[in-house]
């Protein structure tokens, strides 16, 4: 199986796990104190940001109504207008973009993603990787790979 298929079966999982486990938490549809604590803790262990899930769950209790759809309304406003351009500098100094993460995160193909994304909408910018990776070194080939197929410089060790 390749790794995108991988990576589609393990999030297809972690949603129908966490799916079932919210509509476990809620199946009352009361917002009890307890509930709410249980809700906010499977939204963190779910890899929601601590501040995310508090404000997801105060906003719950503001809504009234049917819990489990006033969470996923919640979840849509947010991801709504996660999607912004890139900033980059105009003085004609170079923009940075540090990447950094545990081993198999997507770094690499994330950084690929970011500079094809670059490469498509301003296609006047230079666009230069550094391989960094001192633990890995596939990962630098890997890059190398990618920065070919962008049309992008890459800085490496030897």
């Amino acid at each position: 199986m390749a790794w995108f298929d991988r990576l589609k079966q393990g999030l297809k999982r972690t949603r129908a796990g966490l799916a079932a486990q919210l509509g476990q938490i809620l199946r009352g549809g009361k917002l009890e104190p307890e509930t709410m604590e249980e809700l906010e803790e499977a939204l963190i262990a779910a890899d929601v940001g601590a501040r995310v899930a508090t404000e997801l769950v105060e906003s719950l209790a503001a809504a009234g109504g049917a819990p489990l759809d006033a969470l996923k309304q919640g979840i849509k406003a947010r991801l709504a207008g996660a999607e912004r351009r890139l900033a980059l500098r105009t003085d004609g100094s170079p923009t940075v973009i540090f990447v950094a993460g545990v081993n198999g995160s997507g770094k690499t193909t994330t950084v690929a993603k970011i500079a094809a994304r670059l490469r498509a909408e301003t296609p006047e910018i230079p666009i230069t990787f550094a391989a960094a990776d001192t633990f890995r070194a596939a990962a630098i080939e890997q890059l190398g790979v990618w920065a070919e197929r962008i049309g992008a410089d890459i800085i490496k060790h030897r």
